[in-house]
């Protein structure tokens, strides 16, 4: 099955954007973080398909009906996390204060042959990287479309002028694309893979997700089986201020020929659905896919 949808793209402006980034290096987190509550109250005001994600997110993790108090926490967790993302690219790590669960045993095998994590638009992933980095510069790289979020990416670049090194182009021919994580995994790096957003034409399995179906993707488990490389799941959770907590779990390894193949990819994708569910719900206002994730546009939401 194919994906037959993608997240809208980006908005912000790129001089905007580069001012706000020149603030915070300038000014340094905290004064910089005042500036997050006129960003945040800025979308969250302007922006309706968003908070109708929002909404249709919250009502599932939470199991209530959510209110603009709510709201307002989801999008400036989303600002705040943002904002981190600027200070860690600058390996400003002192901001930060670092819960780990897991990261040791998926560190130690990074060395003998490279892992895979499955990660989503949750929390910050950049955690990882900052962990990795104070680990003996263990490097990590992430497979992402460097076309979507441009303006942002291209502001990001201005802050680490390393960045594309580190960035696997996931809209590559699959040949391609399973050499660069090849090439990347023997070079000693954790590479990172979304598995909760599909690329349009992606092949997707169908899984129980926060109590609905969601379209999962399933590029990650057969770069995993065709590389050997180990695999796990990573989520960094934002606890507020400068704290997170980054957990990293073994996922089950999927072995067999072809016979068998799409069993595997979707007992695997549905594990990995269960994970984010659980994750989810402990820290909710960490999940960041605003746009019709259920394919909820035809029904009556309630928000305007």
């Amino acid at each position: 099955m194919k994906a037959a949808g993608a997240a809208p793209r980006e908005r912000g402006h790129r001089v905007l954007l580069r001012l706000t980034l020149y603030l915070a290096l300038l000014l340094g987190r905290t004064p910089t973080r005042a500036l997050l509550y006129p960003i945040a109250a800025y979308f969250l005001i302007t922006s309706p398909g968003a908070r109708r994600a929002s909404r249709s997110f919250l009502r599932r993790a939470l199991g209530r009906q959510v209110g603009p108090r709510d709201l307002w926490r989801h999008f400036f967790t989303f600002a705040a996390v943002l904002l981190d993302r600027v200070y860690l690219l600058a390996n400003a790590f002192h901001y930060y204060d670092i819960e780990e669960c897991g990261t040791r045993q998926a560190l130690a095998q990074v060395a003998e042959r490279g892992v895979i994590v499955l990660v989503a638009h949750f929390g910050s992933f950049e955690v990882m990287r900052a962990l990795a980095a104070l680990r003996d510069g263990i490097a990590v790289s992430i497979v992402m479309n460097r076309d979507r979020n441009a303006n942002f990416m291209d502001a990001l670049r201005d802050v680490n002028s390393r960045l594309d090194a580190f960035i696997i182009d996931a809209t590559a021919h699959p040949a391609v694309l399973a050499l660069a994580v090849r090439e990347a995994l023997a070079r000693g790096h954790v590479v990172g893979i979304m598995a909760d957003r599909a690329r349009p034409g992606e092949p997707v399995r169908q899984c129980e997700f926060l109590g609905s179906t969601a379209a999962l993707p399933v590029t990650a488990y057969r770069l995993a089986e065709v590389t050997g490389a180990p695999l796990y799941t990573c989520f960094g959770a934002y606890l507020g201020g400068g704290r997170y907590r980054m957990e990293i779990a073994p996922m089950p390894q999927s072995r067999g020929g072809r016979a068998g193949r799409a069993q595997r990819l979707g007992a695997q994708a549905q594990t990995f659905a269960e994970r984010l569910e659980r994750i989810a719900r402990a820290h909710p206002y960490n999940w960041f896919n605003f746009y019709d994730f259920w394919h909820e546009s035809q029904r009556t939401t309630g928000d305007h």
